[in-house]
């Protein structure tokens, strides 16, 4: 039906302006011939699957498609304003549809001023469920991450000045 669908945005107008979920109220889906009908009376209720956010792919291709409307192929469910996103996940990015992570980044550096390296660490090691980009924070927090390990490392080896 996923694959149908696209076939169904290429054809019709009326398609093209639904996104994947709106679909099944408008028209039917003949399985023998696979393809979709206009609906010509009745009317039906349709749920995309639930997907956990740890598979990724599939859970942002989800979202995409509950807000893209009519697109004729994958790579068109990808882009966003004319440009192609390799990713599912920076497709819904571009869209807006994800939190950023400014938040937590602020969060990392404030704490920075009264907290240790190691405290940081063990924040940014409990925030890791809830970013939406880790590596774009740990890129902009390293340096507050990670201050303290040179200074542990040198009281390990019991060299007080630099290594």
């Amino acid at each position: 039906m996923f694959l149908v669908w696209f076939e169904l945005n290429k054809v019709s107008k009326i398609a093209r302006k639904l996104t994947y979920i709106d679909i099944p109220p408008r028209f039917t889906y003949d399985s023998k011939e696979k393809k979709f009908n206009l609906r010509k009376k009745g009317f039906a209720i349709e749920r995309i699957n639930y997907v956990p956010r740890d598979i990724e792919d599939r859970y942002y291709l989800r979202i995409l498609l509950n807000v893209q409307p009519g697109p004729r192929c994958l790579e068109k469910l990808r882009t966003v304003n004319g440009v192609l996103y390799k990713e599912w996940k920076d497709a819904c990015e571009a869209l807006g549809l994800l939190d950023n992570d400014h938040e937590y980044i602020d969060d990392l550096k404030r704490t920075s001023f009264c907290s240790s390296g190691w405290y940081l660490r063990q924040l940014f090691v409990i925030m890791l469920d809830a970013l939406i980009s880790p590596e774009n924070v740990w890129a902009a927090t390293w340096q507050h991450l990670s201050e303290d390990i040179q200074n542990n490392k040198r009281r390990y080896i019991n060299r007080p000045g630099n290594i």
